[in-house]
């Protein structure tokens, strides 16, 4: 457990002398050696998993059992037993987000999780050298209305919350993150001074940008130190103190669910990471920015609980579409909550 982060002086607004990064007299955390093997196995792990779940001739569908009579795969993981599959359950889990168009995870009495692969448009109807059926009309539309959410949340998060004189934004993991990241390079905003983000997607994002002739932005984009994860597409900090010399106006975090009786955030990707943003870090504005479906989903580690907030001041925004009024009446004791659709202008909130 990381421990926590202490400043001798208080920390100033953003653009002030205090927004610029300054050493800390904190040492670094160096990882431990098992951590890091513990990291080594568990990306070993993902990468046979989503290898099986590609080559499976059975309808495309793998499951926990299946994998646990496998010889190969208990030869390489010994240590994953019936007894405590729970690594296998939270990779079942995390494969599932991080593929979230064409991967499903599905609880099955019988056979426990099952992994099942989605084949829509992304992979334009071809796979190992076969045919495949192509989405039906309903899928389409489905896929259609969640990138069109996506796109108007994102454009929505950089126009009206990105609003400060001197900006330094977080951008945490996430395809909802990503729209975000697109947005704001597509935009001629002058006020973002420093963008931080531990999303490979939104790096590479940027790195392609940079390619083009009225590139590059006004703003730095600042590199984290930390190990890449190539199958979510993050990288895990080694330790927390480059993200405390920073203060923050605007951190905006992804979220698997969000609890509306209680306002609680969870999340399967960089927990640790997310809580420390929430937790220790000086963040003069937070925004979370999901889908709707994200209100009745289940699962991940609690990065943020309202009810244990203790420092004064911050601003927590949810921005999503379509939200249901009784979802949005428990989730406005917490944050405030944005509602962005579709008008003649792109983008509109209440």
């Amino acid at each position: 457990m990381t421990p926590e982060i202490e400043r001798e002086q208080p920390l100033g607004p953003a653009g002030s002398e205090s927004a610029v990064p300054r050493p800390s007299a904190d040492p670094v955390r160096k990882p431990a050696a098992q951590d890091l093997k513990d990291a080594k196995i568990s990306f070993a792990r993902r990468y046979r998993i989503i290898r099986a779940l590609l080559a499976k001739d059975t309808a495309d569908k793998l499951t926990i059992d299946s994998l646990l009579t496998d010889r190969d795969f208990k030869r390489a993981f010994p240590a994953i037993t019936r007894k405590d599959d729970r690594p296998l359950r939270k990779d079942f889990e995390e494969i599932a987000e991080m593929l979230a168009g064409p991967v499903s995870v599905e609880h099955k009495k019988r056979s426990g999780e099952l992994l099942a692969w989605r084949h829509d448009r992304l992979f334009g109807g071809l796979r190992r050298g076969r045919n495949l059926e192509p989405a039906s009309k309903d899928e389409v539309e489905a896929q259609r209305r969640d990138a069109e959410a996506k796109l108007y949340i994102g454009k929505y998060v950089v126009s009206r919350l990105l609003a400060d004189p001197d900006e330094i934004v977080y951008l945490s993991t996430g395809t909802t993150l990503f729209q975000v990241a697109k947005a704001l390079v597509d935009s001629d905003m002058s006020n973002i001074r420093v963008v931080l983000t531990d999303n490979l997607a939104i790096l590479n994002l940027f790195f392609q940008k940079s390619l083009a002739k009225e590139w590059p932005p006004n703003f730095a984009l600042q590199l984290l130190r930390g190990v890449a994860d190539f199958i979510r597409g993050d990288i895990a900090p080694m330790d927390f103190k480059q993200l405390a010399q920073w203060d923050y106006s605007t951190a905006v975090v992804s979220a698997t669910a969000i609890n509306s009786s209680n306002g609680r955030i969870y999340s399967f990707r960089q927990p640790d990471t997310k809580r420390a943003i929430f937790d220790r870090m000086s963040v003069r504005r937070f925004v979370i920015p999901v889908k709707p479906e994200k209100f009745e989903a289940r699962g991940g580690e609690v990065v943020h609980d309202p009810e244990q907030r203790t420092q004064a001041g911050r601003e927590y925004h949810i921005v999503t579409t379509c939200i249901p009024r009784e979802h949005k009446e428990a989730l406005s004791r917490y944050y405030k909550v944005h509602e962005v659709g579709n008008t003649a202008d792109g983008n509109v909130g209440s």
